[in-house]
């Protein structure tokens, strides 16, 4: 009788499992499934379960934890310590925002203020991920569907992914886009599954073409293995398409170049690659494929960090904080006004 998958077993799987991956160009599956005496379903289930708990951090930063899945390889990076707390799940965040806004009911004046601020921030977190919030809506509605495919949840999505990309097997996808009313129809040849910023993406020649493409799994309202196969590029590399924490659509996005002051430099060059300063301060350049990323980027430090490159967006910038301070000037003390 085999024994009981335990917590403690499971931790010890993952002790093992991460610094294997971690190691210069990654490790099989097989291997690791030898080597641990369990299934490859059993491996990816235990880094699938180490990445769910994903760590909150503020607009703009980036996850500790980047990881790829390409066909039988898997391989991490890691860019700092695991020191925050672990993210809400969508039913929690919703939760907590209603909690929050009765308790302000009860409360007067800043401390009202403060809890109802508290409860739109949770409400902001609920809008990234698009996916839960319409899937109902569709599955009413009686949306079409990739032949063979079903509405289903996340987690199901992201197994079916997984099992096309070990196959080499196309998939057709409907995909629904930042600020889109309707999702499209796309088929993808997904040469890769990674992890990053706190989301699940899958990297691959889009539409039967060979333009790779970057679509983010919770935006994925239902799936279908095809029966055409294809074959991995050779110079294909997922780490092409992921940097300072971030997945990005290969060459595209703009080049942001930031200063962060000396206060806070050796931090920023702690969680990725920047260039220090004479004067302490470290400069990064970053990739965005969204200006408001940039933006808010930048103003999570408020002094601290200034976008030098390019001028278009270091003025969005400053526009973006003056308009925030004069619609909380009321609130600012006397001597900031």
């Amino acid at each position: 009788m085999p024994e009981p998958d335990t917590a403690r077993s499971q931790f010890e799987r993952i002790l093992y499992l991460l610094p294997l991956a971690a190691r210069e160009g990654g490790a099989s599956l097989e291997e690791a499934s030898r080597a641990l005496g369990v299934p490859v379903a059993r491996i990816v289930r235990d880094l699938e379960e180490v990445l769910a708990r994903v760590y909150y951090h503020p607009t703009g930063g980036a996850d500790d934890l980047q990881l790829a899945i390409e066909h039988d390889r898997i391989r991490l990076w890691t860019t700092g310590e695991f020191k925050r707390p672990i993210r809400l799940t969508p039913r929690e965040s919703l939760a907590l925002a209603l909690g929050l806004r009765v308790l302000a009911a009860e409360k007067p004046g800043r401390r009202r203020a403060a809890l109802i601020e508290l409860a739109e921030q949770l409400d902001h977190q609920l809008t990234t991920a698009p996916a839960e919030a319409f899937l109902a809506h569709y599955a009413l509605e009686g949306e079409a569907l990739p032949d063979g495919a079903h509405l289903c949840d996340g987690e199901a999505i992201r197994g079916v992914i997984l099992d096309a990309s070990r196959a080499n097997r196309r998939c057709r996808i409907n995909y629904l886009k930042p600020e889109a009313r309707e999702p499209a129809s796309r088929t993808v040849d997904p040469y890769a599954i990674v992890y990053a910023n706190g989301f699940w993406y899958v990297i691959g020649a889009a539409d039967e073409g060979e333009t790779i493409r970057v679509f983010r799994l919770d935006r994925i309202l239902a799936v279908a293995e095809l029966e055409h196969s294809f074959a991995v590029p050779d110079d294909f590399d997922a780490t092409e398409y992921m940097t300072g924490g971030r997945v990005f659509r290969g060459n595209g996005g703009t080049a942001v170049v930031v200063r962060y002051s000396a206060s806070i430099g050796r931090w920023i060059l702690e969680r990725g690659d920047g260039i220090e300063q004479a004067d302490g301060s470290v400069v990064v350049e970053h990739r965005a494929s969204d200006p408001r990323w940039a933006v808010r980027h930048v103003l999570q430090y408020g002094a601290e960090a200034e976008i030098l490159e390019p001028p278009a967006l270091r003025g969005l910038t400053a526009r973006t904080a003056l308009s925030v301070a004069e619609a909380h000037a009321e609130d600012l003390p006397d001597a900031l006004t």
